[in-house]
């Protein structure tokens, strides 16, 4: 056969051929001979949602069921309108473009781990990703399927253990594709369905707590930072630079349990100061609530060097510098807004005179709010801590503000924009009075699909005074960062 020939015969054999096969409908069987046809539309502990072809909707108790076949067509084999009240009407939309749009209206009547067929009104099926649901609408009420075009004549075969049952009508021979007789089978078939139908309820549930379906995404990635300038992530004892961190984000569906993990050197934005710091830090996500806890891994690897030292400080001139030593927060979510409340948070603070060094790790408890669109994001979190020292050195006071804004795929960047407020306030310690404010600015790019690329710059102003003298300074700071992601 020429080419021209092979290529004349596909073409006229494609339009010969009917549609593929998209739609399993299910055979009931409660006795022998006695069936229904059509589709399972909800499953619970006790009965079925059944779309039949002949008499609608139906309930059906799971324990007469005695036998169950699939049969593969293209649509819905009914020529009238089957009229659907006792399953609610689904309505899916997604993102595209950043912006909200409608994608479907149906019912489910199939799952797996990643995908969910849709039966649509015109009676033919759609299989989505579950991943690129934006959110689930219910809508109650009276709602018709009835098929797109008129639909072929079928007979449907029964099976083996039913060879001598009769037939209604003639048509074509659809013959069934699985059949489960052992009530094992069936039950484990029965709950795979009824566990899908509870992930949809889940869905349309769940989605008021969460901002955007997947806070986390499944990635993991591997990188380092190197930082210039470093006043508060690093020591003459704590080194912040080219450490590797790990980065885990993991998400077991939309909607639902979420956790993102840091184990390095890193930025953290919920910290006191902008720079990377040694961390073990882990959130996670569920529902309305939120937990997340950092650690700094130095206390215990550096040891009794881990405070800070009278060489970290500029001779004469008064200074203050801090770390996080520990970030313990918890909070409630609803829609994109974050309540979040940071009881268990410890920094480790070094004040400097010009002479004397007084070094406290001291408790600073504050809240904050938190505002999430899927393409920008605010936070804000502040609070204040007081802690009696030993005499003669009074009382030490601290407070503390922070802002975050960040801007998602900005020209394909990432971009993370911090105002940080510090005070610190020592009477009896040489009147030592301590103000810093500092501004920075992050940005995150991917350069390849494996590769990501990032840095910061940011500018801290120091403000000090003691009893005898005062000094402002400003300290321009930065980093560049490298990751890779499998």
């Amino acid at each position: 056969m020429s080419l021209f020939s092979k290529v004349f015969f596909v073409i006229g054999l494609s339009f010969y051929c009917s549609a593929a096969w998209g739609l399993n409908v299910k055979a009931l069987y409660t006795s022998a001979c006695k069936r229904e046809l059509g589709l399972i539309l909800d499953v619970d502990e006790k009965n079925i949602t059944f779309l039949s072809v002949n008499r609608s909707v139906i309930k059906m108790p799971r324990y007469e069921l005695i036998y169950l076949a699939d049969y593969p067509i293209d649509v819905l084999p009914t020529r009238g309108r089957l009229n659907v009240t006792q399953a609610p009407l689904v309505k899916v939309s997604i993102l595209d473009n950043h912006q909200e749009k409608p994608l479907l209206e149906g019912w489910p009547i199939g799952f797996n781990a990643e995908k969910i067929a849709f039966l649509r009104a015109d009676g033919a099926e759609t299989v989505i990703d579950s991943e690129n649901i934006w959110s689930i609408e219910f809508v109650e009420g009276a709602f018709g399927v009835q098929s797109r075009r008129a639909p072929k004549s079928y007979r449907f075969i029964h099976p083996y253990a039913f060879r001598d049952c009769s037939y209604p009508n003639k048509g074509r021979n659809i013959y069934p594709q699985q059949i489960l007789s052992d009530p094992v089978q069936i039950k484990r078939e029965l709950d795979v369905l009824r566990d899908g139908f509870d992930r949809v309820r889940r869905y349309e549930r769940e989605q008021d707590f969460y901002p955007v379906p997947q806070v986390y995404e499944n990635k993991t990635e591997l990188g380092i930072w190197y930082s210039f300038g470093s006043r508060s992530g690093a020591s003459d004892k704590r080194n912040n630079n080219l450490l590797p961190v790990l980065v885990d984000q993991y998400s077991s569906d939309i909607f639902d349990y979420q956790h993102y993990s840091v184990t390095g050197a890193a930025p953290l934005f919920v910290g006191t100061h902008e720079e990377p710091q040694s961390q073990i830090y882990y959130t996670f996500k569920a529902s309305y609530f939120h937990f997340s806890i950092m650690v700094d891994p130095d206390i215990v690897l550096v040891g009794e060097n881990y405070d800070w030292q009278a060489q970290d400080f500029n001779g004469g001139q008064s200074d203050t510098r801090h770390n996080d030593v520990t970030i313990v927060e918890l909070g409630f979510d609803f829609g994109a807004f974050s309540f979040r409340g940071y009881g268990g948070s410890v920094i480790n603070l070094g004040l400097w005179d010009g002479s004397r060094l007084l070094v406290e790790s001291m408790g600073v408890p504050r809240i904050g709010l938190r505002y999430t669109h899927h393409r920008w994001w605010a936070e804000v979190n502040g609070g204040s801590g007081s802690k009696s020292l030993e005499a003669p050195n009074g009382e030490l006071d601290v407070s503390f503000s922070r802002l975050n804004v960040g801007i998602s795929d900005w020209k394909r960047f990432d971009v993370v924009f911090s105002l940080i407020n510090m005070a610190s306030e020592a009477p009896l310690f040489s009147a030592l009075n301590s103000k810093s404010t500092i501004f920075a600015a992050y940005l995150s790019r991917p350069v390849t699909k494996r590769v990501r690329a990032g840095g910061f710059l940011s500018n801290e102003s120091t403000s000090n005074s003691t009893s005898v003298s005062s000094n402002d300074q400003s300290y321009f700071k930065g980093g560049v960062s490298l990751f890779l992601n499998f």
